[in-house]
């Protein structure tokens, strides 16, 4: 009784397992044989048991490994329309070879569970850093954007964001991921321009072992299965090749991605919002970009407006960044932007917009960073740090519009330079004094500098204005 319990429960521990399991005596008759092996086979349990093997399935002999007594573990054969993995172990006991155990596994779960711990194992890019609170701005412009923005977080129809460079398509695309229900699954994202083809292929797809030279050992999972579940964003689609972009339409049609050299497609359910610089409609009558792919991803669309058409968030902007670079320079107690520069701000168009509205708030705050400079000292040193401010001339309403939110804002540091003020009086004195100082120095400019605290351009300007 004991035994026939013990046969029970190891019965039912294989009628519960996906692997087909089949166990022969010394003979090669089946002795045991699980429902999983019943749909390997197609055999009933009745029809197999106490049937030699061999005549059953020949190909799955066990045979072999009851005389050499050494196990063959993972061999790969074809059973009807199905690649499976089989596992032959033979039974020895101290009376010698008893029987022999045969496994069967599906190739193709193997694979998929295969790739899902690549992809888990996969380095993850990191979360998102923006929300759509980032997008600053209290324009209309940008009210409609992050409203819209809101509604299209909450679907997963595919979307293409337009725009300059520079105007922040990455963040809005951040920021829709935050806000949809995809926030807690990975957001993936590619610079299509960044890579050429046969990389960006590999990248956006992942390949199997062996599909070309150099292939990493075991293949790699493309950023479409790292996106599984959530967003993946695609920068400069525009600018992908033709051959990739057909790849990409069938990815976005059939929900399924084929790694380079597979031979089975992987599910794949992953939220594609597309960007770009370029007018993709122009692409599209060039010949260029694909009709077909440009409609699948123009589902929803959304337009990242220049930094020059939305003028009055200039100054909301440009004190934001100049604080995060004073604070990424360590600064205790960030300070608003000089006086001095805000109309050289004003006054240029940003053909770069906020990307290059940023890179120059860093550079005045690194000029600044410690530093006591009288506005005619920063403008002299900003002009030599950042010449393209100097260069341009206020663009259209462009410039009364920032200036007057500036004025609104009014911030007041006390650095202006009005006529009256003391440094536009005390010129005559200021150069009176240089010569002074560099007589002393004998006539040593860089120990003249240093002792005025002025930078040699200045120092050079304040004796030409005196002669």
């Amino acid at each position: 009784r004991i035994e026939s319990g013990r046969r029970d429960y190891v019965n039912t521990i294989l009628a519960h397992l996906n692997e087909g399991v089949a166990a022969v005596d010394a003979e090669g008759r089946i002795q045991t044989y699980n429902p999983a092996m019943e749909r390997f086979l197609g055999t009933p349990p009745a029809a197999a048991l106490g049937r030699k093997l061999q005549t059953l399935a020949p190909a799955l002999s066990l045979d072999g490994v009851m005389h050499s007594g050494s196990k063959e573990l993972e061999a790969i054969h074809k059973l009807g329309d199905k690649m499976v993995v089989v596992n032959r172990i033979p039974i020895i006991t101290e009376a010698g070879t008893a029987g022999a155990v045969l496994t069967l596994q599906d190739a193709n779960a193997i694979h998929r569970v295969d790739r899902n711990l690549r992809s888990r194992s996969r380095a993850r890019p990191a979360g998102v850093r923006y929300s759509l609170d980032d997008l600053a701005g209290a324009s209309p412009a940008m009210h409609h954007l992050r409203e819209l923005a809101r509604r299209y977080a909450a679907v997963d129809s595919t979307v293409l964001v337009g725009g300059e460079s520079g105007t922040g398509k990455e963040v809005l695309a951040q920021g829709m991921h935050d806000a949809s229900p995809r926030r807690v699954f990975p957001f993936v994202a590619v610079n299509c321009a960044a890579f050429p083809e046969t990389l960006l292929e590999s990248e956006l797809f992942g390949y199997e072992e062996g599909a070309f030279t150099g292939a990493r050992r075991g293949g790699k999972a493309g950023l479409f299965e790292s996106a599984h579940n959530g967003t993946l964003f695609l920068d400069e689609v525009g600018d992908m090749p033709p051959a990739l972009q057909t790849r990409l339409l069938r990815v976005l049609q059939e929900k399924q991605v084929l790694p380079i050299g597979g031979l089975d497609a992987v599910p794949v359910n992953v939220r594609v919002i597309a960007a770009t610089h370029r007018n993709l409609g122009e692409l599209v009558r060039q010949g260029s970009f694909r009709q077909d792919l440009y409609y699948r991803l123009n589902i929803l669309r959304i337009e990242m407006p220049p930094l020059r058409e939305r003028a009055g968030d200039l100054p909301e902007l440009a004190e934001l960044l100049y604080r995060r670079a004073q604070e990424r320079l360590g600064q205790p107690a960030p300070l608003p932007l000089p006086q001095a520069v805000r109309a050289r701000l004003s006054g240029y168009a940003w053909p770069g917009n906020i990307r290059e509205l940023e890179n120059v708030t860093e550079r005045i705050a690194v000029l600044v960073a410690g530093r006591r400079l009288a506005p005619a000292d920063l403008l002299d040193e900003l002009q030599a740090a950042a010449p393209e401010l100097f260069g341009s001339q206020p663009q259209g309403d462009a410039a009364p519009a920032a200036g007057a939110a500036w004025s609104a804002a009014g911030s007041g540091d006390g650095d202006a330079t009005g006529a009256g003020s003391l440094a536009g009086v005390a010129r005559a004195s200021q150069a009176e004094h240089i010569r002074r100082v560099l007589a002393e120095c004998g006539g040593n400019r860089a120990a003249a500098c240093h002792q005025l605290g002025i930078s040699p351009t200045t120092l050079w300007r304040r004796l030409k204005e005196a002669v």
